[in-house]
């Protein structure tokens, strides 16, 4: 009798319901869902909710959100809870949709795909429980080396879920891979109940290497070794395929345990831990030095048997998202070897954790790249020299400075490295470096180095006091601008105006309090506004995702408009939650629309208005008000 080896791990949150179309009926009653920080317990969430109003309530274990039937202004209180992070009305999948899950913004696959690169061309092998037929999937073949059936269809789940997330079609239904046109091969070894032999995994993988998959997709795994399974993945690794499996789900609170599973612990396999929508190690996610990136594991939404779509979370789903970044990088550079791809993923990886590799999160998260950029292998043809345009850099709080990094080979090559480079800041806090780019975010000195394979190369950075720049800034509004400046909200009109007394912009304003709100800029949905620059799209949709600001009309948020003293006060009671007094203001100019909003403004200390009988509710507010308002919030 043969030992079971592999054991196939993901953790169910619910179905969605893949045949309904979403209602556009105005009910008094909606399914909505409320998002709780994540300390609160699932008794504590029920109870809040049902006390809130809200009936058929729905409690999810791995996960701090509920949802419940309730009104409007049932959630508008709730939302009052600071408990309570969002509510949004509950959403129905339909096959006549398409969409993309949190984390494929996270890991930024947008960016390679509107360089053409798709994963068309390459060959993964999904090692799993199969794959089932599905409306988003196309299956090129595979094989069945589970001894009781020879068909390679899916009768658990869990393969056609990884699937999904690696190649989805981008065919306007369901949901989008992140290399929607790779090759996606079957090859089932696990059974309905997620189980594996040693054999047939490594019958599998000798399947993947005969067949010339360019890709193996392992989420599965077992704390057992093998020295059979390690020869067989190192073979593979020798004849050019990446391999990627599943740190392992037996992690722990404190992360302090070496716990990978095999195979994802041989170093010829990339080990793929989990994060959450926070881009905080999942508490599941296996620890220990064998970990080499981070990825997308928590509440992942993808394709399902019987046609369906389900939410699962574990390093299972995280690992499919680094093969399909793979395959992109195969299709961008197919000249380099599977060493040049996988030193490529942990150098563009956003550290996470720790400064540099760590047990917690590797390399970090994954990060997907336009590829445009040249690569150079170094297999054979070293690097000779690696050297920054700059020795140290002073700049202002809010500033950014490109630099450029001279990359040279043995045979004559010289590229600049700053966009594939490893960059790391040794105080992130006083700024931030990426693709060579470095951003000042406090005043204070730190290093940031840049790597690209063995040499690393440091610079000092400066970062000076702002505020004082500026000719407009009298004394009066000094604190409250040099607050917003050290904290990166904004630079000023130009670098020697801070236009204290420009209307501010609806566009500006925006920015300024996403930033300040400290609001999820990449995991809000896009809002259907069409008059937005790009340097505010992330703000305007997560403002608008959270209910603290609407556009003037369905398509148009009014982004070069200016906004007046009412619309803020209106603005910043929300998003700020501040409770008015039953106090009767002196204001003549206050509508019953703003009288509630103003009285809060003032009770709690933000403005008293421009006089003393006049709040200035029609007038344009200024960018040094609104920078005294905001100022004057911080410091509650």
């Amino acid at each position: 009798m043969r030992i079971v080896y592999g054991v196939l791990s993901a953790l169910l949150l619910f179905a969605a319901m893949g045949q309904l179309t979403v209602s556009a009926q105005d009910q008094d009653e909606k399914r909505m869902i409320i998002v709780y920080e994540k300390e609160q317990k699932s008794f504590s969430i029920a109870k809040k909710t049902e006390n809130s109003g809200g009936s058929d309530v729905e409690v999810y274990d791995e996960v701090a959100i509920a949802s419940a039937m309730m009104t409007d202004a049932e959630a508008q209180e709730l939302l009052k809870d600071p408990s309570v992070r969002t509510i949004e009305e509950d959403i129905v999948f339909s096959l006549s949709a398409q969409t993309e899950g949190w984390g494929i913004p996270q890991i930024k696959a947008p960016v390679a795909w509107n360089s053409g690169f798709t994963g068309k061309g390459v060959k993964i092998a999904v090692i799993d429980s199969g794959i089932s037929p599905h409306n988003d999937l196309v299956i090129k073949g595979g094989i069945s080396t589970a001894d009781y059936t020879t068909s390679y269809s899916d009768d658990q789940g869990h393969g056609t879920h990884v699937a999904g997330i690696i190649g989805a079609r981008n065919n306007g239904i369901g949901i989008k891979g992140v290399a929607y046109d790779a090759d996606i091969y079957s090859v089932k070894a696990f059974d309905w109940e997620g189980n594996a032999y040693l054999s047939d995994l490594i019958e599998g993988v000798e399947w993947s290497i005969a067949n010339k998959m360019n890709i193996i997709n392992l989420s599965g795994g077992s704390a057992e070794n093998s020295n059979a399974f390690k020869a067989v993945f190192d073979r593979a690794y020798a004849k050019g395929l990446l391999i990627v499996a599943a740190a392992g789900n037996v992690g722990t609170l404190s992360g302090k345990e070496d716990n990978v599973e095999f195979p994802a612990r041989y170093s010829s396999v990339i080990a793929v831990g989990a994060l959450d929508q926070d881009a905080k190690r999942a508490e599941f996610s296996s620890t220990g030095p064998a970990v080499e990136v981070m990825a997308p594991g928590a509440y992942v939404f993808s394709t399902m048997t019987s046609n369906r779509y389900e939410y699962l979370s574990g390093t299972s789903m995280a690992t499919p998202y680094v093969a399909g970044q793979l395959a992109l990088l195969k299709q961008a550079y197919p000249k380099l070897t599977n060493k040049d791809l996988r030193a490529i993923i942990a150098e563009e990886a956003k550290d996470l954790g720790k400064v540099g590799r760590d047990p917690l999160y590797g390399h970090g998260l994954i990060q997907i790249s336009s590829y445009k950029a040249p690569r150079v292998s170094e297999t054979n043809n070293p690097l000779l020299s690696l050297r920054p345009d700059k020795s140290s850099i002073t700049s202002t709080v809010g500033n950014s400075v490109q630099l450029a990094l001279t990359a040279s080979y043995t045979k004559g090559e010289v590229i600049n490295a700053a966009e594939t480079a490893k960059w790391v800041s040794a105080d992130p806090a006083i700024a931030t470096v990426s693709k060579g780019k470095v951003t000042m975010k406090a005043v204070g000195s730190t290093t940031v180095k840049a790597t690209v394979g063995s040499k690393t190369v440091s610079l000092k950075v400066e970062v000076v006091q702002t505020a004082r720049l500026f000719t407009d800034v009298s004394e009066k509004y000094f604190p409250a601008v040099d607050y917003l400046v050290k904290r990166g909200l904004t630079k000023g009109e130009r670098s020697t105006r801070f236009g204290i007394q420009s209307p501010i912009l609806r566009v500006d304003a925006a920015i300024w309090l996403a930033k300040e709100l400290e609001l999820d800029l990449i995991a809000a949905p896009a809002s259907k506004f069409t008059d937005v620059p790009e340097r505010a799209v992330a703000s305007v949709n997560a403002l608008k995702h959270a209910g603290y600001i609407d556009g003037k009309t369905e398509t148009l948020f009014g982004a070069a408009q200016s906004m007046t003293r009412g619309e803020i006060a209106l603005i910043l009671q929300n998003s700020y939650a501040l409770q008015p007094t039953a106090e009767k203001l002196p204001f003549t100019d206050v509508s019953p629309r703003y009288e509630e909003a103003v009285n809060a403004l003032v009770a709690n200390g933000v403005t008293n208005g421009v006089t003393a009988t006049q709040f200035g509710v029609s007038q344009n507010v200024t960018r040094g008000q609104l920078a005294i308002f905001v100022y004057q919030l911080s410091l509650k």
